[in-house]
């Protein structure tokens, strides 16, 4: 008997990898034992606990967040370039 794995889907079964049975052949689905790997996708963490498995750094400040544009591009046009934009579209907000 050949064995065929796979995983569930959105209700369909997926196999393993590229398969082709002969055309009109009986197939058995046997559901398996779940394993650690799958159990552990499904075990319930807090935010924390995900960002010390990620190693995401913890923010300290809004600061931390906002960073800033790189100093060689600060006056690299693109505000005047917004402000042509709009006065042609007829926007004259600033």
């Amino acid at each position: 008997m050949i064995e065929y794995r796979g995983r569930v889907k959105g209700g369909v079964i997926i196999l393993d990898g590229p398969v082709v049975p002969p055309e009109g052949r009986r197939v058995k689905v046997e559901e398996l034992p779940v394993d650690d790997a799958d159990k552990a996708f499904w075990i319930e963490k807090s935010l924390e606990e995900l960002a010390a498995e990620q190693g995401v750094p913890v923010v300290t400040g809004i600061n931390h967040l906002a960073g800033g544009w790189p100093a060689d591009e600060l006056d690299d046009g693109f505000e005047e370039e917004v402000r042509r934009w709009r006065a042609g579209s007829g926007d004259t907000r600033s």
